[in-house]
């Protein structure tokens, strides 16, 4: 939860963070509607860590990375794939990129360049 993340990091302790970053959603945290079709954009816009805290910029600092699950209830073979990529592709990005970087205009060329680059190796991504 955020308020661990506090917690963890207000102890001096480095952390993954992987609350609210569960793949299978249909309704992203945060959202109050369902948006199947844009998730990787609800992904990308909500993804911060420190959304909504009073971390420190020491605190910001102790969050080294992002870890993100898919959960198999709404998920198989069929949709693994179209369901992981293009939502961990915007989580990652957004992990690396500045807190105010939220345009998923912006994004979108760079994510599909990357669904381009694993098609091509093989890897049946599904479009946004």
């Amino acid at each position: 939860s955020y308020e661990e993340l506090a917690a963890v990091t207000g102890a001096g302790h480095r952390v993954v963070n992987s609350y609210g970053s569960y793949l299978n959603q249909q309704k992203p945290f945060g959202y109050s509607v369902y948006a199947y079709q844009d998730t990787w954009k609800a992904f990308y816009t909500l993804s911060d860590p420190t959304t909504n805290q009073t971390l420190t910029p020491a605190q910001e600092a102790l969050i080294v990375g992002l870890s993100v699950s898919q959960w198999v209830i709404q998920t198989d073979a069929a949709n693994l794939f179209a369901n992981t990529w293009p939502r961990s592709a915007a989580l990652a990005e957004r992990a690396w990129s500045p807190r105010a970087d939220v345009n998923t205009t912006a994004a979108e060329p760079r994510l599909e360049a990357w669904r381009c680059a694993l098609t091509q190796r093989g890897v049946p991504a599904a479009r946004w």
